[in-house]
């Protein structure tokens, strides 16, 4: 069992975000469903939409399909910004 542990424990991986959805999405691009008010929307990633908070102002002038980079997740909601 002690061996099982150690080995376990000191195991490395080239995946080390397979299991962490949030972390795999940081520094990806997202399309603007709309314009977004008081700093939230929505965004569409691959083939599903996600209520998204913008990092810094309101939003108000994004355009539908812009792109965004999703810079962190805050449970459901991505939080994004232009770039």
């Amino acid at each position: 069992q002690r061996y099982l542990e150690e080995r376990v424990k000191n195991r490395k991986t080239d995946r080390p975000h397979l299991n962490n959805r949030a972390a795999q999405m940081k520094g990806k691009k997202a399309a603007a469903i709309g314009p977004f008010e008081n700093g939230y929307g929505a965004v569409r990633v691959g083939d599903g939409q996600w209520g998204a908070r913008l990092s810094t102002g309101d939003g108000a002038d994004i355009a539908a399909g812009e792109m965004l980079e999703i810079k962190d997740v805050e449970g459901s909601i991505l939080v994004v910004a232009r770039g």
